[in-house]
């Protein structure tokens, strides 16, 4: 058998491929790393028991155990652990929030991008995710944040709350850089502020006016 005999074999086996997606099934409510070694390594164990020790077929193993693994982590989406009152909760927040940054990039995308990096942009998601969900009835997990920032744009807005929760464990600390305190609050209080709004029926606003470089408002 020649090399593109195997590889094509390999990519083709019905064993790997079930044993594969079963595996994705399993294990698709734990985070991204962990799916990864999950498939993948199930893979490598089952193809060392397959592979022809007299052929190169161990590498092309590792090669289509890669492409696989990749192929089912795009195919079989994560489950949420959300329940369906959240769910309905985090895509209503999401919405407001993604209408809110999509206005402002569209407007100055640079200096929207840069502002949304910052904590009090930070602060006005966190005070607007926890307020609205919890006068829903909702907890504000991390499981519901990560839902609703992923949503919005995914990666960088957990990317920037992971980064700024540092920034704010520090500034806490180092009486420097208490402005910063002073900033995630003011966000977190106009966050608020606009859950309010938005169970009023009204239409939250400040998040897109202070990444226009307008003033937030607290009324």
């Amino acid at each position: 058998m020649d090399i593109n005999q195997e590889i094509l074999t390999a990519i083709l086996d019905p064993t790997q491929w079930i044993v594969a997606i079963l595996t994705a099934f399993f294990v698709r409510q734990y985070q991204l790393g962990l799916r990864i070694n999950a498939i993948f390594l199930v893979q490598i164990i089952l193809a060392v028991f397959m592979w022809d020790q007299s052929s190169p077929q161990g590498l092309i193993l590792v090669l289509v155990s890669v492409f696989r693994t990749v192929v089912l982590l795009l195919l079989i989406k994560p489950r949420s652990q959300l329940n369906a009152d959240a769910l309905k909760v985090g895509n209503i927040i999401g919405t407001e929030l993604h209408r809110q940054i999509i206005n402002a990039l569209t407007k100055n995308e640079q200096e929207a991008g840069v502002l949304l990096n910052d904590l009090t942009s930070t602060g006005y998601m966190f005070g607007f995710i926890e307020k609205f969900a919890k006068d829903g009835g909702v907890d504000a997990t991390d499981e519901l944040f990560s839902h609703v920032l992923n949503g919005v744009l995914p990666d960088k807005l957990t990317s920037n709350f992971k980064r700024n929760y540092e920034r704010l464990i520090l500034a806490k600390e180092v009486s420097a850089l208490g402005s910063e305190v002073i900033n995630f609050n003011a966000g977190v209080s106009a966050g608020r502020v606009d859950a309010d709004k938005l169970r009023a029926g009204e239409l939250p606003i400040n998040l897109e006016h202070y990444l226009s470089g307008y003033k937030i408002t607290m009324n």
